[in-house]
């Protein structure tokens, strides 16, 4: 719909990471992040590893240890194998020779019950509402988080770059806004710096969830540089023969 609308700024779309990168990469869509303008990011919904409260596995390094000595015995479900999280677990492997098998869901209310049913031994999947409450609720065990920094919110819960693997940082959902290719400058710049004061705006942040809005804006061009190393990084992933 963005790619095909009028170049007026009347048509825009919220875009992800997934969507607009990995979906092109995987699949022929017919459009790629580079056929839309990046206006800037709404919000951002970290990723993090948990096990259930039954777990044997006590913390990331148990687990991780745990996958390395018995390669592909631990089941992880992500939410489609080629999500962020999917193709991460496949960086784990080929990277870092943690070798855990990806279990394919539909959303992160199958993958919880999964888990908590004992049918899976761990989740690679978005810090939403539900995920946060089943781990405030003791329900989850969280093991590590995908930002390059400890999330404030779970101040106890290391990231993946402290367990070891430097470079998954990437799983995280990144929401933005993106244009048709061509539309005017100053029409783009309009939403930019409309999206730059609706992230300070009081009934954004609690529609959205504080714990989803950055401290710092990222404008058009922080977004294009997501979205460019996203595809640097996992294209010679998805498009190997």
């Amino acid at each position: 719909e963005v790619i095909t609308s009028a170049p007026d700024g009347h048509t825009s779309g919220l875009i992800t990471g997934g969507s607009a990168v990995l979906a092109p990469l995987a699949n022929d869509v017919g459009y790629t992040h580079e056929d839309m303008t990046p206006l800037g990011v709404l919000s951002e919904v970290p990723s993090l590893i948990a096990v259930g409260k039954n777990s044997p596995y006590k913390n990331a390094d148990q687990f991780f240890k745990a996958a390395q000595k018995n390669p592909g015995e631990l089941n992880v479900a992500v939410p489609g194998a080629s999500t962020m999280q999917g193709v991460e677990l496949d960086r784990l492997a080929k990277q870092y020779n943690v070798d855990v098998t990806a279990v394919p869901f539909d959303s992160s209310a199958e993958m919880t019950t999964a888990l908590l049913g004992n049918n899976v031994d761990a989740v690679f999947v978005s810090l939403a509402d539900d995920v946060v409450q089943a781990i405030d609720d003791g329900r989850m065990r969280p093991l590590a988080v995908s930002p390059e920094q400890r999330l404030t919110w779970l101040p106890d819960v290391p990231t993946l770059r402290e367990a070891g693997f430097e470079n998954l940082t990437l799983s995280g959902s990144t929401y933005g806004l993106t244009a048709h290719k061509d539309v005017p400058e100053e029409i783009a710049s309009r939403y930019e710096q409309a999206l730059k004061v609706a992230n300070k705006d009081p009934r954004l942040i609690k529609a959205v969830g504080e714990h989803y809005i950055r401290d710092e804006f990222c404008d058009a061009a922080c977004f294009t540089r997501i979205l460019d190393e996203t595809r640097s990084t996992y294209a010679p992933i998805l498009t190997e023969e």
